[in-house]
């Protein structure tokens, strides 16, 4: 399993003949207000229950609700630096929002592999997106990845 550095993190380089059913990777992210705003410039998804604490606790929420597909993104990187890592290339990606996750929240985003296909190169993982400060579940779902190849 080679590393390579990548900014403040290094990546994993998992080969095909690395994964078996049960292989689990993780990382922990605090969630913050950059991270929203950042987000909802990126995309233009500037939905008030995101942006606005007042009208999100008009509609039952605590505050400003975290986008779903910001969560989103923190499991791509999970599987882009660890699990392959190098070679990742995300083929799928089937996610349940269970409840809202706010800014100030750390996760813990976790993935086990459950499915292998040596033959195709193709892995399914379970994945489950935990707030650390109730130990609840704020996303779940299945991953299909698959392995790029260098043409180096």
């Amino acid at each position: 399993m080679a590393q390579f550095a990548s900014g403040a993190s290094a990546v994993l380089c998992l080969r095909p003949e690395d994964i078996f059913v049960g292989l689990t990777a993780e990382i922990e992210q605090l969630v913050e207000r950059h991270h929203v705003d950042q987000f909802a410039a990126l995309t233009g998804d500037v939905s008030p229950i995101h942006m606005d604490d007042g009208v999100a606790r008009e509609r039952g929420f605590e505050a400003r609700v975290v986008h779903g597909m910001l969560i989103a993104g923190f499991i791509s990187r999970l599987f882009g630096l660890r699990l392959p890592g190098l070679d990742c290339i995300l083929q799928s990606i089937n996610l349940r929002w269970i409840e809202p996750l706010y800014i100030g929240d750390t996760i813990r985003v976790q993935a086990t592999v459950a499915q292998w296909s040596s033959a195709a190169e193709v892995f399914v993982a379970n994945v489950d997106v935990i707030r650390q400060r109730t130990l609840t579940s704020v996303a779940k779902g299945k991953v299909q990845v698959g392995f790029t190849r260098s043409r180096a």
